[in-house]
This record gives structure tokens, sequence and C-alpha cells, in this order.
């Protein structure tokens, strides 16, 4: 008999909280979740208006949301998310956890990633 043990991917689920006191002004505390999530910019000029996407770091990296201030991110990626909170750290709480992914929740987080089979 032969057994087949697969090991899922691992990857890393970040929750985070804004202390919203410590933000000098509400543009401040605007301008963390501009950063994080993107925002949109509309600009009227000469009657017309142009409205642009400006990106985020979760717009430029792969994730996968999982509620309000939680997300989820290959560990290829993890650090960029630690480096960017690391900014942030006397105004947002984060905390940060292992976690591991069936391989099709894998792939739509990591396309090059793969599982490892162990037998």
């Amino acid at each position: 008999m032969k057994i087949t043990i697969k090991t899922q991917g691992k990857a890393v689920l970040f929750s985070y909280h804004t202390n919203t006191k410590a933000f000098v002004s509400p543009s401040e505390r605007n301008r963390f979740f501009a950063e994080l999530h993107g925002r949109k910019q509309v600009v009227r000029k000469a009657g017309a208006e142009y409205i642009y996407r400006r990106k985020g770091l979760l717009d430029i990296i792969s994730h996968m949301k999982v509620d309000d201030s939680v997300f989820i991110v290959s560990r290829e990626n993890a650090r960029k998310v630690e480096k960017f909170f690391e900014g942030w750290q006397d105004k947002v709480g984060v905390n940060q956890f292992i976690v591991l992914l069936g391989e099709k929740q894998l792939k739509k987080l990591c396309p090059g990633c793969r599982s490892v089979r162990i037998e």
C-alpha cells in the first residue's frame, strides 16, 4: 500500500488595525489606506473630467482578501508587506500568521508556486 502525504502551500495572513488617534490628521490616515489599497483620482479641468486609478501595494502584489483589514499574501510577497507596515508602525498595529492553502487557492495567490508531494 502506498500512502501519499500532500503538504499544502504556505502563505502569510496579515491582520491590521489603525490607531485613529495616532494619526496627525484624517488626510494622513487616508494616505495610509491609499498607499495600501490604492485610490481613484478625479481631475476636472476645462470642463472635462479625467479619472485615474492610483495603485497601492495590494494592487501590485497578488493577495486574497479575507475580511476588512485581513488579507493573505504568498511568502514571496510577505516581506514587501512587512516593510510597508514598518513605515506605519506607530500608527497601525499588525499581526501576521503562517497559513496553509490548498492547491487551488495557492494557484490564485501565486500562479508560479505549487504545493509539494511527499511520497
